[in-house]
């Protein structure tokens, strides 16, 4: 926050609708470094996902009565890296809400890069200045190549905060429990492959599920477990600051668990396991 700058400002660019604009998207609060943070945005009733065209993010200058000033101490100059943007659009459609992930906005020079520096004058417009403008195109599912037989496809995007999971004999199980009786689950181990998963570092699980027909409608909850010890020293303990759950069954795509925090959970000691409740 910076007396010469506004707060960010994002909308929404419909087809033959006024822009779904969010103002102070960051409610006049800090987002510090390595970050992540999920706004939601009204939008009009009986739309359709085609009818959302553009994504626009603003981080102005502050206008007033007389010119706006040069500012010669850098230190008032604040300057943002986005490094990525999702969306996701949740519409009511037949009296089901469905949602719609729309292509990540990310750098085309790589992860390592942001998508955009928002600086306080100048910049090319393209990768820096005050505005972003990015395309929203959905492509359908029934869009893409597939067999003729096609398993559920279950996805898991993770957020590690500042407790790292460890890896080796510390790893995540998720237990997908269903609500057959007798009792059917569908447990899916180690999905961090023994692998360390670092202080702030995203990842992404993605695994076809074959071993029994199942609908959303049949799915209880679903339960994260570290598989580290209670108690003692070395003991490995892994904060989770986001998790998202999306699955896909014949072409349709539900976001079952959808939750950031800092952190959503920590997994130490007897609290192990986290039982997370799917979205309806």
């Amino acid at each position: 926050m910076k007396p010469f700058q506004e707060n960010v400002e994002i909308r929404i660019i419909l087809q033959n609708r006024a822009d779904a604009i969010l103002a102070n998207a960051n409610n006049n609060q800090n987002w510090p470094n390595n970050s992540i943070k999920r706004v939601s945005i009204p939008l009009p009733a009986n739309i359709n996902v085609n009818e959302i065209k553009e994504l626009h993010v603003y981080r102005k200058q502050k206008r007033g009565g007389t010119p706006t000033p040069t500012i010669f101490n850098i230190a008032e100059k604040d300057n943002w890296n986005v490094d990525k943007i999702s969306a996701t659009a949740r519409l009511k459609i037949g009296g089901v809400l469905k949602s719609y992930k729309f292509p990540d906005f990310i750098s085309p020079l790589g992860s390592r890069n942001p998508l955009f520096r928002f600086v306080y004058e100048g910049g090319d417009g393209k990768t820096e200045g005050q505005f972003f403008k990015g395309i929203l195109s959905y492509l359908s599912p029934d869009t893409y190549p597939r067999t003729t037989a096609v398993n559920p496809l279950l996805k898991i995007e993770t957020l590690t905060g500042g407790d790292d999971l460890r890896g080796g004999n510390d790893n995540l199980n998720v237990l997908i429990r269903l609500k057959f009786r007798p009792v059917r689950n569908i447990a899916l181990n180690n999905i961090n492959g023994s692998q360390n998963w670092g202080n702030f570092s995203e990842h992404t699980f993605t695994r076809s599920i074959s071993a029994l027909l199942f609908t959303f409608d049949d799915i209880e909850d679903i339960v994260l477990r570290h598989t580290g010890g209670a108690f003692g020293q070395g003991i490995d303990n892994w904060y989770l600051d986001k998790l998202k759950i999306t699955l896909t069954i014949a072409g349709e795509t539900r976001v079952l668990v959808d939750q950031v925090a800092a952190p959503i959970h920590y997994f130490k000691g007897d609290a192990r396991s986290k039982t997370f409740q799917i979205n309806r």
